[in-house]
C-alpha cells in the first residue's frame, strides 16, 4: 500500500525548485537555525497543507547530529509535535527487514540465493501453486529486489484499501493478505525477470525470518541489528511488542484527508511494515547501517546497494512504475551524487548520500517532506563545499 507515495517522492527530488523563502548558502554555525527555518517552511509553504513535520540530520564530517520538529501531531492542532513522538513508519520497515536477512546470511542462517519454498510453510507453498507461481524458482534475493514476479496483495487498484476502510478494526494474518493477492493479480512476471514492487514478497520474508529464528521477526530484528546497542528506545513492532514504557502517543496517521490512525496495525505488519519509531530513531539506525554499525562484513552492504539486473526481454526505460530497487533501498541521483533511500505510505522518509555521510529522516504528518529534505541536502553539501 505504500507504493504510490514512493513514486511521488522521487519525481519530486528533481522536479521541485528550491527558490522558497530560506536561504541555504549559510555557514555551518547556523545549522541548527537553517534546519529549524528549514522544517518551519515545510509548514508554511505547503498551503496549509501539512500540519507537523519531524527531522533528525546526522552528517559525521560536519559534527551534525540535530533533531527537531515544526508544527503539530494531528490536525486538530491542539498538541505540539515532540522530537520522540513515535509513528508508523509502514514501509521504512521494509529497510530494516532487508537488513535482518543480510545479517542471517553472515551468520549463516541462510543464502539469499535460497528459494522461499525451503522455508515457507506448504499452505502458502499451496496457494501460491494454485496461482500458477512456482515457489521452488523464487529465492530470498528476489523477494529483497522486488523482482519475485509475486503481485502486490496491497496494490490492488482500490480493492485493499476498500477493504481496510469498510472493516478497520479487522485482524488481518499473512495468509489473508496472501489470499488477497491470489484472488485480486496473477503473476506480473517469471521470478528475476521484472521489477515489481510487492509487500507480498516482504511478508513472505517477513515469515522467513520468524520460521528460522522460531520467533517473531520483531525479535529477530531487535537481536540481529542490535537495537539495544544502538540506543533504538523508541522503535518497536505494533502490537507485537510491548510499547516501550515512558512511549509519548504516537503521531496520528493520514491519507488524503482521512484520519487512518484507527486502521488495526495488522494492516501492514508482517514484514512489508509494522514498525513504530520516530526520526531520532531511523536517522541513528541508517546511519549505523551505512558507517558499518550494522553488518559484520563490508561487503554485505555492497551486497544490500548492488545494482540489480533483470531479464534479457525487460527494459526499465519502458516501464513507467520502475524505480531503482536494490536489497530494501533505493538508488536515486540528488545534485549528481548517489544515494540511498525508502519512503512510507504515511509520510516518513530516510535518505542517506554516501559523498556527503549524512542521513536524514523525516516524517510528515500529513504533507510532504520532499523539498524539505532536498534543501537540506543542498545546504549540507554548500557547508562541506566551503570546508
Amino acid at each position: 500500500m505504500l507504493y504510490p507515495r514512493i513514486i511521488i517522492l522521487t519525481l519530486l527530488f528533481f522536479q521541485l525548485s528550491c527558490t522558497d523563502s530560506v536561504q541555504i548558502n549559510r555557514s555551518i554555525d547556523e545549522s541548527s537555525k537553517v534546519f529549524q527555518e528549514l522544517l518551519d517552511e515545510s509548514l508554511t509553504g505547503s498551503g496549509n497543507n501539512n500540519c507537523g513535520t519531524s527531522m533528525t540530520v546526522i552528517s559525521s564530517d560536519l559534527d551534525i547530529k540535530w533533531s527537531g520538529t515544526s508544527g503539530h501531531d494531528s490536525t486538530e492542532k491542539k498538541d505540539s509535535l515532540l522530537i520522540k513522538q513515535p509513528f508508523r513508519i509502514a514501509s521504512v520497515t521494509k529497510t530494516f527487514v532487508a537488513s535482518t536477512i543480510l545479517r542471517m546470511e553472515e551468520e549463516a542462517m541462510l543464502s539469499l540465493s535460497d528459494p522461499i519454498s525451503k522455508y515457507v510453510d506448504s499452505t502458502f507453498l499451496n496457494m501460491l501453486e494454485d496461482d500458477g507461481y512456482q515457489p521452488e524458482l523464487i529465492t530470498i534475493h528476489h523477494c529483497l529486489t522486488n523482482t519475485s514476479g509475486l503481485y502486490n496483495y496491497a496494490q490492488g487498484g482500490r480493492s485493499y484499501i476498500d477493504r481496510i476502510m469498510s472493516d478497520p478494526k479487522h485482524k488481518w494474518d499473512r495468509k489473508q493478505q496472501l489470499q488477497h493477492a491470489i484472488e485480486y493479480g496473477s503473476p506480473v512476471g517469471k521470478p528475476g525477470e521484472r521489477y515489481h514492487y510487492s509487500d507480498t514478497g516482504y511478508i513472505l520474508l517477513g515469515h522467513i525470518i520468524e520460521k528460522i529464528t522460531a520467533d517473531h521477526y520483531g525479535a529477530a530484528m531487535r537481536l540481529l541489528l542490535d537495537f539495544d546497542g544502538l540506543e533504538l528506545n523508541d522503535t518497536w513492532l505494533e502490537t507485537i511488542e510491548d510499547t516501550p514504557v515512558g512511549a509519548l502517543r504516537p503521531v496520528r496517521r493520514y491519507h488524503r484527508r482521512d484520519d487512518c490512525t484507527h486502521l488495526d496495525a495488522s494492516v501492514d505488519l508482517f514484514g512489508g511494515g509494522g514498525l513504530m519509531s520516530s526520526t531520532q530513531d531511523l536517522a541513528i539506525f541508517f546511519h549505523a547501517l551505512f558507517n558499518e554499525g550494522v553488518f559484520k562484513n563490508e561487503e554485505t552492504l555492497q551486497n544490500m546497494i548492488a545494482k540489480e539486473s533483470y531479464g534479457i526481454d525487460y527494459n526499465p526505460a519502458e516501464d513507467k512504475k520502475y524505480l531503482d530497487y536494490r536489497k530494501g533501498v533505493y538508488h536515486i541521483s540528488i545534485f549528481g551524487m548517489d544515494a540511498y533511500m525508502h519512503s512510507g505510505f504515511w509520510g516518513t522518509v530516510f535518505i542517506h548520500v554516501p559523498d556527503l555521510n549524512t542521513t536524514i529522516a523525516a516524517d510528515a504528518v500529513n504533507g510532504s517532506t520532499d523539498r524539505l529534505l532536498k534543501k537540506t541536502i543542498l545546504y549540507i553539501k554548500n557547508v562541506q563545499n566551503q570546508n
